[in-house]
C-alpha cells in the first residue's frame, strides 16, 4: 500500500492554524502579522511569494508566506468542506519546484487555477 507524502508547507500551515509557532507565536498572532505584511505589500505576487519560501518575518524565529497562505486556505477548507478537504490537501505530495502537485489540489478542492490565486488569496486574507 502506498502511503500518502505530506506536502510541508501545508504541514506547517496545520501547526500555524492549530498550535502557532516556535512557541513564541499564537495562531492569532501569525494571522495578524501577516496581514500586517499583506497590507504593506499591496502589489504582492501570492503565487511568487509561495514558490521562493518567502519570509514575513525574517530571522531565527521566521515566518514563511507559504505557511500563512495555507493556514487561510486550510481554515476555509475545513470550514466548507470538512477535514478531510484539509487531509486531501495536507497529501498532495513533496515541495516541488513549481509547485505544480499543490496548485492541482488547490484546483480540485477550491476550483481556483494558478492564474486566479492571486485574487484567492487576497479573499482570504481580507476574510
Amino acid at each position: 500500500m502506498h502511503s500518502p507524502t505530506i506536502n510541508r508547507p501545508v504541514d506547517e500551515a496545520c501547526a500555524y492554524l492549530y498550535g502557532g509557532s516556535w512557541r513564541v507565536y499564537s495562531p492569532e498572532e501569525i494571522l495578524r502579522q501577516f496581514r500586517e505584511y499583506a497590507a504593506t505589500h499591496p502589489d504582492a505576487d501570492w503565487a511568487a511569494l509561495y514558490k521562493d519560501g518567502t519570509d514575513f518575518v525574517p530571522g531565527p524565529k521566521r515566518l514563511k508566506v507559504s505557511y500563512a497562505i495555507d493556514a487561510l486556505i486550510v481554515q476555509q477548507l475545513e470550514k466548507e468542506k470538512g477535514f478531510s478537504a484539509v487531509l486531501e490537501l495536507l497529501n498532495c505530495g513533496k515541495k516541488e519546484k513549481g509547485d505544480a502537485n499543490y496548485f492541482a489540489a488547490i484546483r480540485r478542492l477550491t476550483g481556483v487555477d494558478e492564474p486566479q490565486y492571486n485574487q484567492f488569496v487576497w479573499k482570504l486574507i481580507k476574510g
